[in-house]
């Protein structure tokens, strides 16, 4: 099993979903504040902020089944999660200082072998804590965020695979 995109996408916007409460409840609040100068009509301003809602009520939900994931693992499988997905370098640091304390990490390979097994695992870990591709697709790949957060998988996949072209 390789980690689908969709997880790589939802693992890279982790980080940024530690604010989404407090963004979403002050975009609402001031949208509500400043209705009197909307264009729209009050029922399609109504409209706007309850779907507002909804997407907050969302990644709350997507928020809170990351940290319930991530917080299952092992301190060093945690620590190899922060470093890959959520760019904490003092945190990669730990987890490089872990894998040598207990003899897993003796090479670069086996480091990206060790982070591939982690990769599929949390991919089944998510994937049975309710985040299938097609609740992803459904609630959460029309957003901003995610599509930030996919195309930095995109570039990362290109590294990843050089074309044809590049090899020969």
């Amino acid at each position: 099993m390789v980690l689908e995109k969709y997880a790589k996408i939802v693992l890279y916007t982790y980080p940024l979903l530690a604010t989404v409460e407090e963004d979403y409840i002050e975009h609402i609040k001031n949208r509500a504040i400043l209705s009197y100068r909307d264009r729209n009509s009050a029922l399609q301003l109504a409209e706007y902020l309850a779907r507002e809602i909804v997407e907050k009520r969302n990644l709350e939900w997507l928020k809170e089944l990351i940290k319930k994931v991530v917080g299952q693992l092992s301190d060093v499988e945690r620590a190899l999660t922060e470093a890959r997905y959520f760019k904490r370098k003092s945190t990669q640091q730990k987890a490089l200082l872990l894998e040598k304390t207990q003899g897993r990490l003796g090479s670069r390979s086996k480091y990206f072998r060790l982070q591939s097994r982690l990769g599929d695992k949390l991919g089944a870990m998510l994937q049975s804590a309710g985040l299938t591709k097609e609740v992803y697709e459904s609630t959460f790949e029309g957003m901003e965020i995610f599509r930030w957060a996919k195309r930095l998988v995109e570039r990362e996949e290109q590294k990843d695979y050089p074309s044809v072209s590049s090899v020969s």
